[in-house]
């Protein structure tokens, strides 16, 4: 059960949410009937996002809807342009209680000009926003996974995209994915970033109970038990959690990897800093770079820049959302290093 006091938190911060996304979408409405789609572009943009949509009231819940159709009437403005693509779950599991007709939602945003040949789709993790992936199965995201490289694989000569070229990259509980998936789907990657994530530790019960005390201003422990699949935080810390989900004790930190670069702050009070040490210790040599005076990563300014890219280099910021892995997908494989670099910009 949500602790009442966290649960005010956040539905104080939904109502704040509310009073300037109702302004910015009426604004940018009118701004559309105008046809000044600069300024539109602009309202839709500036609404604030809700990460979680798991969100233990149905105002969370509210917020969250607003946002993500705050998203998509962005969506057309954005360079390059984005649209909504609905990829078939073909590897779900009755027995792991999803649906064979399930559609994974994604967003594609893809090149629209020569200088920029990669194209990212953005892709929920199990147990938040439209993800039909089964949060209570630790392999859920496997099966998730296999089905959106499936689908890259089908959809290549329609979209340009390159299958042996292919990047994935999750930040906070993303992170956490990203690491799976670089051993998991190892074969199917070319590079994976894993940012602010977890391996190990996060899933220790006394961390757990700690969660809302750090750095976030919500109830996070309870955001994070609903995602991995539990009613509640009690449940989550007393069960079985790090035997089910912790990458180290499942023995995947132990199989083949592809190139990895884990990135933190190494006072990062959400995932501590030694899950992201972690790694290193097991399987192949990986990259790491860590900043010693931040937090959670997330909020480093952190850049991922691919050297030797194309005239105008290709830069990447790495922010996004803690839910989202993003998949980069290269067009143009003449156009696309091998490997990646890290420029951390000082503050």
């Amino acid at each position: 059960m949500t602790h009442p006091f966290y649960m005010t938190l956040i539905d104080t911060r939904n109502r704040f949410f509310r009073l300037p996304a109702d302004h910015l979408v009426q604004r940018a409405k009118e701004y559309e009937t105008a046809w000044d789609l600069e300024n539109a572009q602009i309202c839709w943009s500036s609404i604030p996002h809700c990460a979680f949509s798991n969100s233990r009231s149905s105002l969370g819940k509210k917020a969250w809807e607003l946002g993500r159709e705050a998203y998509l009437n962005a969506s057309p403005y954005l360079s390059p342009p984005n649209v909504e693509v609905h990829i078939p779950d073909r590897h779900a599991s009755l027995e792991g209680g999803e649906s064979t007709d399930a559609i994974i939602a994604a967003f594609l945003r893809f090149p629209n000009n020569s200088t920029k040949p990669e194209s990212m789709l953005l892709v929920d993790i199990p147990g938040t926003a439209d993800s039909p992936a089964a949060p209570n199965d630790p392999e859920s995201p496997d099966r998730l996974w296999s089905s959106v490289l499936d689908w890259v694989d089908e959809h290549k000569d329609q979209y340009d995209f390159n299958p042996s070229q292919i990047l994935a990259r999750g930040i906070s509980t993303g992170g956490y994915y990203a690491m799976r998936i670089a051993h998991t789907h190892a074969d199917r990657l070319l590079a994976v970033v894993a940012q602010g994530g977890g391996s190990h530790h996060m899933f220790d019960p006394e961390w757990i109970r700690a969660q809302n005390h750090m750095e976030y201003p919500f109830a996070l422990a309870e955001a994070l038990a609903q995602q991995f699949g539990y009613t509640d935080v009690q449940k989550y810390a007393a069960g079985n959690a790090r035997e089910r989900l912790s990458l180290l004790e499942s023995g995947i930190l132990d199989n083949g990897c592809t190139w990895l670069l884990l990135i933190n702050g190494m006072e990062d009070s959400i995932f501590l800093i030694e899950d992201s040490i972690l790694p290193l210790q097991h399987g192949r040599m990986k990259d790491c770079e860590y900043n010693r005076t931040r937090r959670k990563c997330k909020t480093s300014n952190a850049v991922f820049k691919l050297g030797d890219s194309p005239p105008g280099d290709c830069t990447y910021e790495l922010y996004g959302d803690s839910h989202s892995i993003e998949v980069v997908l290269s067009a143009h494989t003449d156009q696309l290093l091998v490997k990646p670099a890290l420029q951390v910009p000082e503050r």
